[in-house]
């Protein structure tokens, strides 16, 4: 059983989420509550729990601040995070301080705190996992091993020895494996100076410790004048990885250039699933210097998936109010990044479309005859009647009541109006 703190300066909050799963069920236990950020820290220093979920606006010390001292003194614990607003300022800071959930707790439910006590022991897992690979390779002499063989790995040109496989096999990164070529450059007329590559490394090596918890840092080759920047990643899951490399090239490419100015190409191969794959997964590492093709890769299919998976969820989650959070979570990216995505690619905002959407629904459940207006918001999401009236009028141009009678009772004149207003097919809202 993984051990559980909860931490909430609210007595009631406390007790609701003590009680609001079966921990047991889930493989975890509450070991103790704390009232403060004092507290908190007092008792993870004593008790080391394994998992946390703190409250951010806690006296004292805030929920960030008690975040941020445990990473330092503790990292293998993992946090959840809860507060009563919907904060995308500090829903960042804690996700960039490696919390792996944010949630809402006037909102909170059962499925949702499972779900992401799911994630927080997988988590758990994962770290400690890589605490005892990180043990292990404090031997210096089997710490450069280790890289030797992944930078052997990641040259398609040399052979890869049964040993070199061994090697990796034995440290567990042979499983569920990509790897990141990053090729920086200064941009027209800057200098070229080995300590900006060597800071260009440092932000390298801890933005992909915010995005991929099992990873290795390192150059292309020992010295001369190649500058490729490596990044092997294991143990990624089958679906949805692309996804947060996508992210990291985007992040890394406007950092870069903020902090050290150099141009960054990022280039990640396929993943492959085991040490049986090698040989294929080798053939389909790029070249180098990277061909035209490979220096611009196209990011359109990992929108089109991003932007698939939004639709979907929005269609299955008609029934209930959707925030910008709540899709942003199901895509496994952030809300500011769905949103400008979500624009470029629909030329539409999310939160417009998703009014859009149930409004096209709204017209579907008027035309059957069956429910009333209020029963139509209500089965919609809608917070009453009233709001759903104003939203409606603005997206189909009459009130409901208004596109009901041109419905029933159409006019010569109106009735072609009223049958305009129909459900948008290309998303099977029907």
């Amino acid at each position: 059983m993984l051990r559980v703190l909860l931490a909430d300066d609210e007595p009631i909050a406390l007790s609701g989420v003590r009680h609001l799963i079966d921990w047991e069920k889930n493989g975890c236990t509450v070991v103790g509550g704390a009232v403060s950020g004092t507290e908190t820290l007092q008792f993870i220093e004593q008790e080391k729990p394994d998992i946390v979920i703190c409250d951010i606006a806690m006296p004292d010390v805030s929920g960030i601040e008690v975040l941020k001292k445990a990473n330092e003194a503790f990292p293998e614990i993992v946090f959840i995070m809860l507060t009563n607003h919907q904060e995308f300022d500090l829903a960042r800071e804690s996700l960039r301080n490696r919390a792996v959930e944010y949630l809402i707790k006037n909102r909170l439910e059962p499925a949702e705190m499972e779900r992401a006590l799911v994630r927080a022991v997988a988590e758990w897992e994962t770290r400690n996992a890589l605490r005892r690979l990180n043990r292990d390779c404090g031997n210096a002499g089997f710490s450069g091993r280790i890289e030797r063989s992944a930078r052997a790995l990641a040259d398609k040109a040399s052979v890869f020895s049964a040993e070199n496989a061994a090697l990796l096999e034995q440290a567990e990164m042979l499983s569920g494996f990509a790897l990141a070529f990053i090729v920086p450059q200064p941009q027209s007329g800057a200098e070229e100076t080995d300590w900006l590559y060597d800071w260009e490394k440092e932000i390298i090596r801890r933005l992909a410790a915010s995005f991929f918890s099992k990873h290795l840092v390192f150059s292309r080759t020992d010295g001369g004048e190649d500058r490729t920047i490596l990044v092997f990643i294991w143990n990624l899951p089958r679906d949805g990885w692309e996804i947060r490399a996508d992210i990291f090239k985007e992040q890394l490419k406007k950092t870069s250039v903020q902090i050290t100015g150099l141009d960054v190409r990022v280039i990640f191969s396929r993943r492959a699933e085991n040490r049986q794959e090698i040989g294929a997964w080798r053939n389909g590492l790029p070249s180098f210097p990277p061909s035209a093709a490979e220096k611009k890769p196209d990011t359109a299919a990992g929108h089109a998936g991003i932007i698939a998976k939004a639709k979907q969820y929005i269609l299955d989650n008609l029934d209930r109010p959707i925030a910008l959070r709540d899709v942003a979570d199901h895509a496994a990216i952030s809300p500011g990044y769905l949103s400008t995505i979500f624009k470029k690619e629909l030329n539409q905002n999310l939160m417009g479309y998703i009014n859009m959407i149930k409004i096209e629904r709204a017209c579907a459940l008027l035309r059957q005859g069956k429910y009333r207006i209020y029963e139509i918001s209500y089965m919609l999401g809608f917070e009453n009647a009233y709001y759903f009236t104003r939203v409606f009028r603005r997206y189909a141009g009459v009130s409901p009541s208004e596109y009901q009678k041109k419905i029933f009772h159409p006019s010569a004149e109106t009735d072609a109006r009223a049958r305009a207003i129909s459900p948008m097919s290309s998303d099977g809202v029907v």
